[in-house]
């Protein structure tokens, strides 16, 4: 009779890594899309855009020089495998989804500060180029 040995805990661990490795590589890669986009005028906002993920495991690996880890930056996403990007700066929702408050800007128009929105589209503007990003990290870890 022969012995079937288990290597669910190893799998696990490796599939874990994978997938928090490949959240990573596609948070970098969606900041450098977001960032070009970032209304400018002091340049803090643009700066300021960063990404979190919280990892499967505690001691996370450092991907091309980057750990993985909550940041001031940016909310902590509460469960594993999530990625937030985004950024603590106090205008940006401002800028983001626009505004009703009254002020001299170039960008108001009237008693409201215009939407320019750069989160949201450059994330969803590029969401195919973050899937398939995801996606290949997650294959050429697995090799």
């Amino acid at each position: 009779m022969a012995i079937i040995k288990s290597h669910r805990k190893v799998l696990t661990v490796k599939i874990k890594s994978v997938l928090e490795k490949a959240l990573i590589v596609t948070g970098e890669q969606a900041v450098g899309f977001v960032r070009p986009i970032v209304p400018i005028k002091t340049g803090n906002l643009r700066s300021s855009i960063t990404f979190a993920t919280i990892g499967f495991k505690s001691d996370a690996e450092s991907v091309d020089g980057f750990v993985a880890k909550s940041s001031d930056l940016v909310e902590t996403p509460t469960e594993a495998g999530h990625l937030f990007i985004g950024t603590n700066v106090e205008y940006a929702a401002h800028q983001e989804f626009g505004t009703n408050r009254k002020g001299n800007n170039e960008t108001r128009k009237g008693n409201r500060l215009v939407r320019r929105s750069f989160l949201r589209l450059g994330v969803l503007s590029h969401r195919k180029d973050l899937g398939s990003t995801f996606a290949k990290t997650i294959k050429g870890l697995l090799k």
